[in-house]
């Protein structure tokens, strides 16, 4: 029988997290996707741990999104025990000295991806402590990986201007929709529903959205307002601000949990997409947005200049901007995209490209 070659990807802190953000969907997707990808040519996806003096833990199974990952389900394995190490999730407690030492000692491949360099960037956001752990696990990442997997290029822009010694190569490939593609919400509507998909964070732009909603309804403007997405643990102001809102439970909604069925249709009640974080290192709700037929509002960043569209429109951040980019979006008609909205499985065919690249020749299917 051929020998298997055998990917770990690291989950020891994927498995724990209790609040799923987008980093924690993109792996979970990437496991779905790659799981069979590479299982086709012949290929184990396995779960990988470093820390091997903790017990693991079983938070995974308490959630169905994450209990259904086809990864989680198998039994763990060590560094020993695998060919190519994957780093998909922001894993700061990741044994990296271990790794780093099996990598040089073994000639293990290690592709690591780095989602962005916010903590870096927004200085004023983070504690001290914070900034620090982030720097060093950054550097830890980047003395490591043989691939440096980002998402946008101006991830790659940020990573470059740190001027810090990369050993890998920078590869920009870049997310996508889970969401098949779907036509805009025929319903004739002088309705403006408004849709934000997003962990609620401070630098997220929620407050902004919610001043831009209230500018709107003062103006007599038909409109609602649904965020979807969980609380981040220090932003309790801003969820209090939400659920005093005098339209909470009318024309303001909170779901802090949604699986796509719900999400899916959610959107298909609204009108637009609203996007108006501060910082991305990409920002999936702009090409979910997208597919599920939404008109996308998004603050004027870089990261989100790189993926234009007929069918989304910038603001320079302010709520009164937010204000009248809702307007402008809301009397603009849908158009269909010239380019086809980038999907979460053109992303899962080139990590899995980019890792059948790392195969040793005589171990190639």
């Amino acid at each position: 029988m051929a020998e298997r070659f055998v990917v770990g990807s690291e989950v020891q802190h994927f498995e724990g997290i209790s609040i799923l953000s987008g980093i924690q969907r993109v792996v979970r997707e990437a496991h779905v996707g790659l799981s069979d990808r590479l299982r086709s040519r012949g290929i184990d996806l396995v779960p990988l741990h470093t820390q091997l003096h903790r017990d693991r833990s079983a938070a995974f199974r308490e959630l169905p999104y994450r209990a259904a990952d086809p990864v989680l389900q198998q039994s763990r394995k060590t560094l020993l025990d695998v060919d190519l190490c994957l780093l998909l999730d922001l894993n700061r407690e990741a044994d990296f000295p271990t790794m780093l030492r099996h990598s040089r000692a073994v000639g293990v491949p290690m592709i690591a991806l780095v989602h962005d360099i916010i903590p870096l960037l927004e200085v004023d956001r983070y504690s001290s402590m914070d900034r620090l752990q982030f720097r060093l696990y950054l550097q830890q990442l980047l003395l490591l990986a043989d691939d440096i997997v980002v998402t946008s290029e101006k991830v790659k822009s940020d990573l470059e201007r740190l001027n810090w010694k990369i050993r890998g190569t920078i590869q920009v490939l870049r997310l996508g929709s889970t969401f098949k593609p779907r036509p805009a919400n025929s319903e004739s509507t002088n309705r403006m529903s408004v849709l934000y998909v997003s962990t609620l964070r401070k630098y997220k732009g929620h407050a902004e959205l919610l001043q831009a909603f209230d500018l709107l309804r003062a103006s007599d403007i038909d409109i609602d307002l649904t965020f979807i997405g969980q609380l981040s643990e220090p932003e309790h102001d801003l969820a209090d601000a939400i659920r005093s809102h005098p339209d909470f439970g009318g024309r303001l909604r909170w779901i802090e949990s949604a699986n796509d069925v719900l999400l899916t249709t959610i959107a298909g009640e609204c009108t637009i997409g609203a996007f108006p974080s501060e910082e991305e290192g990409f920002g999936l709700f702009l090409e979910e947005g997208l597919a599920l037929g939404l008109k996308m509002v998004v603050n004027d960043l870089p990261v989100f200049r790189e993926r234009a569209q007929d069918n989304v429109t910038y603001f320079s951040r302010s709520p009164e901007a937010l204000a009248e980019a809702l307007m402008t979006a809301h009397a603009n008609a849908w158009k269909t995209p010239d380019v086809p909205v980038r999907t979460m499985s053109d992303f899962h065919d080139d990590l899995a490209e980019l890792i059948m690249r790392r195969i040793p020749t005589h171990m190639s299917p």
